[in-house]
């Protein structure tokens, strides 16, 4: 209730006098309301009195009431929207599903009590990343099935499990702890061509796990390599499309001769880039998806082995230069990328890498990992550049970000 004196400077205060209630009739006519929206009409004596009651009503509003918008939930089924709706009506949230006619799309604008607009939000960013999570694990059962085999006969596992299967094989874990019919099991990997799973405590026995590639990952270009190597160089024929298609980019910056092209064949290494490629195409909020890049990345002799065999070395961040980050730094053109590419024995080196950029931010000298999307507070920039409108390098902070492709020799 608010309480307000008028007070008129005069002379003499004229004696205070009780006045009648208006009639009903005199009152204006109530203003039409949406559903949860409280409309408060203001009366006074005085004009400076309805606005200083005005004033106070709003600064309690602002204090205890907010607005939020969310603007990607594309991910989001109507019986999602359905679900999260009458969450926050239970909460005494406004819940509208709006257009932006600035951007051609719809968003979810919350208002309400502050504390309870905020349970909504998290409730919705939980339900946006189930559903990213959904399609990621739908997205590896369509190339790769974990299979047990018991004298009952074969058996799927689960969407969920599936990925988690496949994550630990492509990070060549030994084992994966696993929960099926509310029991834990422990699935063996340590021996690729014979997977087990046992119940935790069981020391042996259990059944097997086959892994099955229903769409192989690895390139079509690819030849066959023996189980036990994990990695190998193959040269490629210099009359060939693949070969063409490197030299071109690189000769595109660059007038140096190329005297030979190799492609890295590393199947743990891609496996890992793929998966990270496929997390990042299922990713809403990013505007390129994985938005790959094909980079070139300078190297001297010594080191091509240790790429080859584990990927690009972060730790050597700064080394040369640090200018945009503490990562591993990728030039779009070759000829950049000559000037860290020291001779040895008359011959210089350079990688062609495929490089996932994502949604990248110029950099700073000392950032170890991107910032902050300015738009999302929880959600970091993928990769750095020098510039945002024309970009001439990349800077990564993840192992998976960024793959080998092909080892140029030129001199």
């Amino acid at each position: 209730r608010f309480r307000q004196r008028a007070k008129e400077q005069t002379s003499k205060p004229p004696p205070l006098q009780e006045k009648p209630a208006p009639h009903p009739s005199r009152l204006p006519p109530p203003r039409p309301v949406s559903p949860g929206i409280l409309t408060v009409d203001v009366y006074g004596p005085t004009h400076t009195s309805v606005t200083s009651a005005k004033k106070e009503i709003n600064d309690l509003v602002d204090k205890r009431h907010c607005k939020r918008q969310i603007d990607e939930f594309s991910r989001l089924s109507e019986a999602d929207l359905a679900r999260l709706s009458e969450f926050a009506q239970r909460r005494g949230i406004l819940f509208e599903v709006k257009v932006c006619a600035a951007q051609s799309s719809e968003l979810i604008e919350l208002v309400g009590d502050t504390k309870s607009v905020s349970e909504v939000h998290i409730e919705i960013n939980n339900a946006i990343q189930a559903a990213i999570v959904a399609v990621y694990h739908r997205r590896i059962a369509e190339t790769v099935q974990f299979v047990r085999v018991s004298h009952l006969g074969e058996e799927l596992y689960d969407i969920k499990t599936n990925a988690e299967l496949e994550e630990a094989h492509t990070a060549n874990q030994n084992e994966k702890v696993i929960k099926r019919n509310g029991r834990q099991f422990v699935v063996s990997m340590k021996d690729r061509l014979n997977m087990r799973e046992l119940e935790v405590g069981q020391a042996s026995g259990g059944v097997q796990v086959l892994r099955r590639d229903l769409q192989s990952v690895l390139p079509q270009l690819w030849e066959p390599m023996p189980e036990k190597k994990k990695f190998d160089l193959f040269p490629v024929a210099p009359t060939s499309p693949e070969y063409q298609d490197v030299l071109k980019l690189f000769n595109k910056s660059c007038s140096r001769s190329v005297s030979q092209i190799e492609r890295v064949q590393n199947p743990t290494l891609y496996r890992q880039y793929h998966s990270h490629k496929m997390a990042l195409d299922c990713d809403p909020s990013l505007k390129n998806g994985a938005n790959e890049l094909k980079l070139f990345h300078g190297s001297n002799e010594d080191s091509i082995q240790k790429i080859c065999n584990e990927n690009f070395d972060r730790s050597l961040a700064g080394k040369h230069a640090a200018r945009f980050g503490k990562g591993t730094y990728f030039a779009v053109t070759a000829r950049y990328s000559t000037d860290y590419s020291p001779p040895s024995n008359g011959k210089c080196y350079m990688f062609l890498a495929y490089v996932l950029a994502g949604d990248y931010v110029v950099g700073n000298s000392t950032w170890s990992v991107p910032s902050y999307r300015s738009d999302n507070s929880n959600v970091r920039y993928n990769s750095t550049v020098d510039s945002e409108s024309k970009p001439s390098m990349y800077v990564t902070y993840r192992d998976a970000q960024a793959y080998p492709a092909y080892l140029i020799t030129f001199t």
